[in-house]
């Protein structure tokens, strides 16, 4: 097999398995299942398999995780809207959305609420379900003091995943709510490390994941041109290319990379300086035959890489794959999706003769 080969077929059987399932070497992300699944829908979508997805029972699930004020909260309030990552609290299936009575401890995760957004919106649903104001209005409430985002209410981390998580979701209803844009721009700026890439904190080491956190955040707020230094940016990603994409400095090189730093390039007009070829080599050697793409070369795959793998591809614009849209990580849905079949076609041709 050329490790040039695209093995299409066996990718979206990869994904399809996510979806009905979490297979037993990954049962401990149950708390993530929400993304898990986002990776499976998003994945075979970028493969033009969506026949595969059984997407009005996917959508009723996801209505079903969506956090909705309790039916005492004539305001809307509460701070805990949102989606959680699935049925982890034996709460009751309501995808009607119907208000009720809230449990402890149920609470949304901003960024199982992104993803659960990003998944609607790929099958092409209206967001009808979805208690909009709730929604803003619980999400706003994680901003910090500072300007920076937590994942959940109460005592909770911080740092700009989460406010890359949140800027989506305001972008995704077209409503900012009571988000202090320019603190929250603000607190990115410094997040800013000395040899120009971004920590996921102030004062924390560069890394192509946060870095691609901080400047799609200043994309999506308008704010890019507060970067002081756009070359200095540039520069720090482009050094982070060995073969494939390393994540910080004297790492080996990592599939995933080949989106966040790749991604991260194109928002600020300078993919075009990528080595194609060595990136396309080395998410080649993570390929599984029977699927997926793994972190590093003789590697089990897994749906993360497996998804960013793909979505690396499509940046280079290879293997009639999809537009990725830098800014949300998953198909342009304003493109014309490209023809598979014909192209299979052919390449049939092409052999015969």
């Amino acid at each position: 097999m050329s490790k040039k080969e695209f093995n299409r077929r066996s990718h979206i059987e990869y994904f399809n398995l996510y979806l009905n399932m979490l297979p037993q070497p990954i049962q401990s992300m149950e708390s993530s299942r929400m993304t898990i699944l986002y990776f499976a829908i998003s994945g075979l979508d970028m493969l033009g398999a969506t026949d595969r997805i059984k997407s009005k029972e996917v959508i009723e699930w996801v209505y079903a995780q969506q956090i909705v004020p309790d039916s005492k909260d004539e305001n809307k309030l509460s701070e805990n809207c949102g989606f959680r990552c699935g049925p982890l609290f034996g709460c009751d299936f309501n995808p009607e959305c119907s208000r009720t009575s809230t449990y402890t401890y149920d609470r949304a995760h901003v960024a199982m609420t992104y993803t659960a957004l990003a998944i609607l919106k790929i099958l092409g649903d209206d967001f009808e379900r979805i208690d909009r104001e709730a929604v803003v209005n619980a999400t706003a409430k994680l901003q910090q003091e500072d300007g920076s985002v937590a994942a959940i209410s109460g005592i909770s981390e911080t740092d700009l995943r989460y406010m890359y998580c949140s800027c989506v979701i305001y972008t995704f209803l077209d409503n900012w709510g009571t988000f202090d844009i320019e603190k929250a721009a603000n607190y990115i700026i410094s997040c800013q490390s000395y040899d120009g890439g971004f920590g996921l904190v102030p004062n924390g080491e560069s890394h192509g994941g946060s870095s691609y956190c901080a400047i799609a955040s200043l994309a999506l707020m308008g704010k890019l041109d507060l970067i002081p230094d756009k070359d200095f940016v540039i520069d720090w990603l482009l050094r982070k290319q060995t073969i494939g994409f390393q994540g910080r400095v004297n790492k080996p090189p990592d599939t995933c990379y080949s989106f966040w730093i790749g991604a991260s390039l194109e928002i600020l007009g300078a993919y075009e300086l990528i080595d194609y070829d060595q990136n396309e080599q080395y998410i080649f050697c993570c390929q599984d035959k029977l699927g997926g793409f793994s972190k590093w070369s003789r590697s089990k795959p897994d749906p993360l890489h497996s998804y960013f793998g793909i979505c690396g591809l499509s940046l280079m614009d290879k293997f009639n794959l999809p537009k990725i849209n830098p800014l949300y990580g998953f198909r342009d849905l304003t493109l014309e999706r490209p023809k598979i079949q014909e192209k299979t076609e052919e390449k049939e041709k092409e052999k015969e003769n």
